[in-house]
């Protein structure tokens, strides 16, 4: 083989190599990202939420966020501090609390705002103070707006 057969070859290897990786990167960056399966990305969602949201949050004067967890993959948890609870027993209505917060998450405007909500997700909210560790629950989905959306 000539000087010349070896550079033509080189040229045209250099060439093909180009094309090859310019089709790849084109192929990949026309395709569709795959939409994540609907209970990975609620999953994920809770996890995330749960880690990210504030601890000792002050809601208003008398209700305190403590914190939230992931109980499991469509279910996330949220603890309430009552602040007052000890010593006003009867300043805190877990029925009028429970309706109140359906009907923000049931309100078709704040529906689709609350992604773990209209994919599925279940919230569990548990209040307690600092003498009573569990005044009361309850949990919701979006079964609970059945109606009203």
């Amino acid at each position: 083989m000539t000087d010349e057969t070896k550079k033509g070859f080189w040229r045209w290897g250099f060439a093909l190599l180009f094309v090859g990786i310019a089709a790849v990167l084109i192929k990949q960056a026309t395709e569709e990202t795959p939409e994540p399966s609907k209970p990975t990305f609620l999953s994920d969602l809770i996890i995330v939420t749960a880690r990210t949201h504030a601890r000792n949050w002050k809601v208003d004067k008398n209700t305190e966020l403590v914190r939230m967890e992931a109980t499991n993959s469509h279910t996330i948890t949220v603890y309430y501090s009552l602040l007052n609870y000890d010593s006003d027993v009867s300043s805190f209505n877990l029925e009028a609390t429970k309706s109140a917060v359906v009907n923000i998450f049931c309100d078709p405007e704040n529906f689709e705002k609350q992604s773990i909500f209209s994919l599925g997700g279940t919230y569990v909210y548990i209040f307690g103070s600092k003498n009573v560790k569990e005044i009361g629950r309850f949990e919701f989905n979006k079964k609970n707006c059945e109606g009203s959306l």
